[in-house]
């Protein structure tokens, strides 16, 4: 397996003192964010944080005006971004010149925390459940004359590695060890700024093309008093992805590719040396339009119709979509994110589709009537499949047995939800209305 996977050797030169000067070499095609308020515009174009935007075929979903405070999605090309969203920002979400950092509580005494070896006045913050010495937290923090002040510190949700981290990274780190996201400000020989906090790059892996102005997300720990990055790389990696989508590609044209029955808007980067049957692993986001745009992608292999992987034609071909199924999970759980879609034949041989949603909820959901097999909540009871042992056929170990009876009812539940949704509002639980770190850390 192979990735299109955007590394780079960054040689790095100081040129970039202020927004809207860069200093490496850029890769066209590279998604990125940006959040900030509007200095400039056109008819077709914005200027944020020195960065001109091609806003000529974004979906806007705010007023642009010079002043605005909004979050750019898009891609890189050259020195300017060609964005695919524009969204306004709530005060209570993120503010420009903010940092998110995320580590380990080791220390919190009156009205001052340390996460990740960082001092943190916590005075005038709101501070949510679950924030205990020992809790991986998040922190919205502002760093003022010099120490961070932090607006909200919560509970980190994300405690394993594929739904919050670079591909191929455990997602776990030391206590002394924390994430930081920001505004990169300054790009210099040795050291980058990012919101007002100057960090060493001795020996820190660089894994993206970098433009001053745009959301990094440094992994750091304090060495001799200086803050030192292990790893820098775009924020948007992570932070536009809400959609695991993983399969054989079925159709594709100049802009898209089909997978699962999912249409997928790829840039002509990312679409260098896919072909119809090749089985791709892609990271996507999710407009607000519906569609669905590709963030990051690799290579899984062929469909050679010749191994258990789950990806090839031999499977056959499901009678719903993967749209479809997707739909199906959100009918039940209409506040989770979906994180990963795959079509797979379990329990002895039935087609199904497996879709992940946040709070590690994963569905099983007939790829032939679109009947749910399965809902797993680890550490949930077992009336979480459905509401109650009738709906599901009693417990994780037996309702998977293969048969549309199993779901209590019918394949005329074409919804795949409404037996399954008994004594629990939907399945719109507690535990799932938090709407947590699973949308990529950007909703605060």
């Amino acid at each position: 397996m192979f990735a299109i996977k955007r590394l780079m050797l960054i040689a790095l030169a100081l040129a970039a003192l202020a927004f809207g000067a860069f200093a490496v070499a850029q890769d066209d095609d590279t998604p990125v964010q940006l959040l900030g308020a509007i200095s400039e515009m056109t008819v077709d174009t914005i200027t944020v944080n020195g960065v001109l935007v091609d806003v000529s075929g974004a979906q806007l979903n705010t007023a642009l005006t010079v002043g605005a405070v909004v979050r750019v999605e898009g891609w890189l090309s050259g020195s300017t971004v060609i964005a695919w969203e524009v969204n306004g920002v709530d005060d209570d979400v993120w503010q420009p010149g903010e940092v998110e950092l995320v580590g380990t509580l080791t220390s919190y005494t009156g009205t001052t925390m340390v996460v990740g070896g960082q001092s943190i006045d916590v005075s005038a913050a709101q501070i949510g459940a679950g924030v205990v010495v020992g809790a991986r937290v998040k922190v919205h923090a502002t760093l003022v004359n010099g120490a961070w002040v932090a607006r909200e510190v919560e509970v980190f949700a994300m405690q394993g590695n594929a739904d919050d981290d670079t591909p191929g990274d455990d997602g776990m780190m030391d206590d002394d060890e924390f994430e930081l996201v920001g505004t990169l400000e300054q790009i210099g020989t040795q050291t980058i700024v990012v919101s007002g906090q100057t960090i060493s790059l001795v020996g820190a892996e660089v894994e993206d093309p970098l433009l001053v102005g745009v959301l990094v997300k440094v992994h750091l720990t304090l060495v001799d008093g200086v803050l030192t990055a292990r790893e820098v790389e775009l924020a948007d990696r992570q932070m536009g992805v809400d959609t695991i989508i993983i399969g054989a590609v079925t159709e594709m044209d100049d802009d898209s590719v089909t997978i699962n029955g999912v249409v997928i808007i790829m840039s002509p980067r990312e679409l260098q040396g896919v072909q119809v049957g090749v089985v791709l692993r892609i990271e996507a986001h999710t407009r607000a339009d519906g569609t669905v745009m590709a963030v990051h992608v690799e290579f899984e292999g062929d469909d050679d119709n010749n191994d258990d992987s789950g990806n090839d034609n031999a499977l056959g071909t499901p009678s719903i979509s993967g749209q479809r199924a997707i739909e199906i999970a959100l009918a039940v759980y209409p506040n989770a994110t979906v994180l990963r879609l795959e079509l797979k034949i379990e329990f002895g041989g039935i087609l199904v589709w497996q879709v992940r949603l946040s709070n590690r909820i994963e569905m099983n959901i007939d790829a032939t009537s679109g009947n749910i097999l399965t809902i797993d909540r680890p550490g949930q009871d077992d009336d979480d499949n459905g509401g109650s042992s009738s709906d599901n056929g009693s417990d994780n170990s037996s309702d998977n047995g293969g048969s549309s009876s199993d779901n209590g009812g019918s394949s005329s539940d074409d919804s795949g939800s409404s037996n399954n949704n008994n004594n629990d509002d939907h399945g719109n639980d507690n535990d799932d209305d938090d709407n947590d770190d699973d949308d990529g850390g950007m909703g605060g």
